[in-house]
């Protein structure tokens, strides 16, 4: 399964430099917000499972450094360039998840000092 190597609907999302956040409210419902206008976009991606969601949340949070732990229905983790805030069953029908990603800021050689 492609889903197990690579992280699908998220990949290209977290790489896009006009994403600011990504929400997915069910496994085949992904939304995101582009630039600063809070606007959000039905994106035409998603997963094909719960599991395969629940799969991606827990390898989000193994390459945050900090494994899912059993029974752990609420996570929270910074990524290196984003943070992930997840809720899973039984906290929730289904997976929610959130991912905030972190502006880059661009240093001009003028203002390193």
């Amino acid at each position: 399964h492609r889903e197990l190597v690579v992280l699908v609907a998220y990949g290209p999302l977290l790489d896009d430099e006009e994403v600011a956040e990504i929400h997915a409210v069910r496994f085949d419902q992904v939304f995101t917000i582009r630039g600063g206008n809070g606007t959000a976009f039905n994106e035409p991606v998603g997963f094909s499972s719960e599991e395969a969601l629940a799969r991606i949340v827990a390898r989000l949070a193994q390459q945050a450094g900090d494994p899912m732990q059993p029974g752990e229905s609420v996570i929270e983790r910074r990524l290196q360039r984003a943070a992930i805030v997840a809720v899973a069953p039984p906290s929730a029908a289904n997976h929610i998840v959130s991912i905030r990603k972190r502006r880059r800021i661009e240093v001009m050689p003028e203002d390193r000092g």
